[in-house]
C-alpha cells in the first residue's frame, strides 16, 4: 500500500495535478474531495514521471504530494550452525 500526503494550496484549498493527454499535459487544480474520491476508486501508485507529482492514478492523473517511503526493519543476522565435533 502506498502512503502519501497530498499538498494543498493554502489559498484555494485545492490540490494541484497534471493530467496526461496524448498531445499535451494539462496542469490544473481540483477540490480535495474530488481528489480523494479518485484516489479511493482507482489504481494508485508512485511515479517519477513528473517532478513534484509523485502520486498517480491510472497513469493519467499525477498529484502534487509527498510519498512516504516504507521503513525497512534491520535484517537479523543469519544463525550459523556451530561445528559439531564427533568423538
Amino acid at each position: 500500500m502506498l502512503n502519501f500526503i497530498l499538498n494543498r494550496n493554502p489559498v484555494t484549498r485545492n490540490v494541484s495535478y497534471i493530467m496526461k493527454q496524448p498531445n499535451a499535459n494539462v496542469k490544473a487544480e481540483m477540490p480535495m474531495e474530488n481528489a480523494l474520491k479518485m484516489l479511493q476508486n482507482k489504481n494508485v501508485h508512485a511515479s517519477d514521471l513528473f517532478d513534484g507529482y509523485p502520486v498517480t492514478v491510472d497513469d493519467v492523473y499525477f498529484f502534487d504530494g509527498d510519498v512516504e517511503k516504507p521503513v525497512e526493519e534491520p535484517k537479523k543476522p543469519k544463525k550459523r550452525i556451530k561445528d559439531v565435533v564427533c568423538e
